[in-house]
């Protein structure tokens, strides 16, 4: 819900697992893997970035955000 600002939206987890399935069941699911894939951290969105696959998007998360995706 992009209504509220980026510090609203990000919840926290109890556990990583629990995180890990929240992105894979609401913001990657049904994706095509090999599909250009835009990350929406404010930081990033103002660059308009864009990753050219769904790898190189979990790879971004962890180096930049630090967040290891499944």
């Amino acid at each position: 819900d992009e209504s509220k600002s980026y510090e609203e939206r990000m919840g926290s987890f109890c556990r990583p697992a629990n995180m890990m399935d929240h992105v894979e069941r609401i913001h990657l699911k049904g994706r095509d893997p090999h599909a250009q894939i835009e990350c929406y951290h404010p930081v990033c969105k103002s660059q308009r970035l864009v990753l050219q696959h769904l790898e190189h998007f979990k790879g971004h998360v962890e180096t930049v955000h630090g967040v290891k995706l499944r």
